[in-house]
């Protein structure tokens, strides 16, 4: 079930959600806070929508990353282990960013809990690695990086069951003459506990989309997933003109798309951005593992935005 809105404020998100069965909560709520840019993640506004939304206790999930921080390139080549070394400069760098950006004021403001992926796994307060591949495995069937098992957080895995809100944020970006597109499958990518995830690029980005299902094969064993991919008071946007310039910033196009099979979310929006979901490598090994989709039954985009979009991508909607 996919459900288009054009979003304003939290009553229109409300509405958006309305046929979803959330629960009463706890909810655990996965954030896009990759770095501190406009359009590049959830913003405080944002995420004020959502919380002003849910009943209950909030558990906001998110992981220490290198691009959130103001020297990145000293986390190159580091993986898990080695950039534990700088605990106590990330540790820093993520109150810098929740004081200068709003969202610590925003948590606060609502009672959220913020529960840092990296942090749980250096402090040694994970599941037991094989009780999780146990769980997931029955569900969906192995995962590649096999490491991933043992870097679920145990507060984390004492809520399995519950409803998981995918907050992701509808970006696409250009990488040559490609279009890349950060969507709702993305979002979990950003879980991995390690604050530089080349590694889990692969070389030329090749391994990117299995790093992306695993994640998601993952979180979404553990727990009942809706995922929401937004586009509401900033995002970025790439035209599909070739050699176009790398990305657009793009302010209040208001729109929000739901969906309980982020897989389907995913295709319906790479279709509306004008690409083919099918050729998408990220979709075809996730459909695999989750299912297809039906393009038949792909809803409309509100009309002002439908006309905003084809303007900005250069592609009819």
């Amino acid at each position: 079930m996919i459900r288009v809105g054009t979003v304003q404020g939290s009553v229109d998100l409300a509405a958006l959600l309305g046929e979803f069965d959330l629960g009463e909560g706890p909810f655990v709520i996965v954030a896009n806070w990759h770095c501190t840019q406009e359009g590049y993640g959830t913003d405080a506004q944002t995420l004020r929508y959502l919380l002003e939304v849910l009943p209950g206790e909030k558990i906001v999930i998110e992981a220490y990353d290198a691009a959130r921080t103001d020297d990145p390139s000293r986390f190159s080549g580091l993986d898990l282990d080695e950039a534990q070394k700088h605990w106590e400069y990330l540790r820093e760098q993520d109150r810098i960013f929740l004081r200068t950006t709003g969202i610590g004021e925003v948590l606060e403001e609502h009672g959220a809990e913020y529960l840092n992926i990296t942090e749980e796994v250096w402090g040694q307060r994970v599941a037991d690695a094989t009780e999780v591949q146990a769980f997931v495995e029955q569900r969906y069937g192995p995962i590649g990086h096999k490491e991933l098992y043992g870097m679920v957080p145990q507060r984390l895995w004492e809520l399995r069951g519950q409803s998981l809100v995918n907050y992701a944020k509808m970006k696409a970006g250009r990488i040559a003459t490609e279009i890349f597109f950060s969507l709702s499958m993305k979002n979990f990518f950003g879980l991995i506990p390690v604050p530089n995830r080349e590694s889990y690029h692969g070389s030329q980005c090749q391994g990117l989309s299995s790093s992306i299902v695993d994640t998601n094969i993952i979180y979404c064993s553990v727990f009942k997933v809706i995922s929401i991919c937004e586009a509401i008071r900033n995002t970025l946007l790439s035209s599909q003109a070739r050699f176009a310039d790398k990305h657009t910033l793009v302010k209040d196009l208001q729109l929000a798309v739901a969906s309980d099979k982020s897989v389907e979310l995913d295709a319906f929006l790479v279709t509306v951005l004008g690409d083919i979901p099918e050729n998408r490598h990220f979709l075809q090994i996730g459909s695999e593992v989750f299912g297809s989709w039906n393009s038949d039954s792909f809803p409309s985009l509100p009309s002002g935005i439908a006309d905003r979009l084809r303007k900005i991508m250069g592609v009819s909607v």
